[in-house]
């Protein structure tokens, strides 16, 4: 006969299953936001919007467009990157996939790419 410890109930497992459960909800969502967001470039900067924010980063402010990989278990996608001046990289919302060879994604990245070179060469007229 098995006898349970002491101050351990029979619903424990499932707090467990709850907070996997929570983790991975996140985790979908987190993608899709990704996936589905949408990015505007102006003359000025880029206007991210997505499910979850609005956030604008003028040119100024960019130091490099960066093509990042990921790998899980059986999965590999790829994102793009701005880095910043001041603060961490974000991720640009819209840009995405999950193919090795995508056209579509080479081409996004070549249109952000030349919409910040665009921006560091257009002069300053306020002088």
């Amino acid at each position: 006969m098995v006898q349970a410890k002491p101050g351990s109930s029979a619903e424990e497992p499932w707090w467990w299953v709850a907070a996997i459960g929570a983790a991975w909800l996140c985790a979908v969502f987190y993608m899709i936001n990704r996936g589905y967001g949408r990015t505007l470039l102006t003359p000025d900067g880029m206007k991210f919007h997505s499910f979850a924010s609005r956030r604008s980063i003028a040119w100024s402010d960019v130091t490099g467009i960066e093509r990042k990989s990921h790998t899980a278990r059986s999965a590999e996608w790829w994102d793009v990157r701005v880095e910043r001046a001041s603060g961490r990289p974000l991720a640009i919302p819209g840009i995405f996939t999950a193919r090795r060879y995508d056209p579509l994604f080479e081409h996004n990245l070549a249109v952000v790419r030349e919409y910040w070179s665009r921006a560091q060469r257009k002069p300053d007229i306020s002088s």
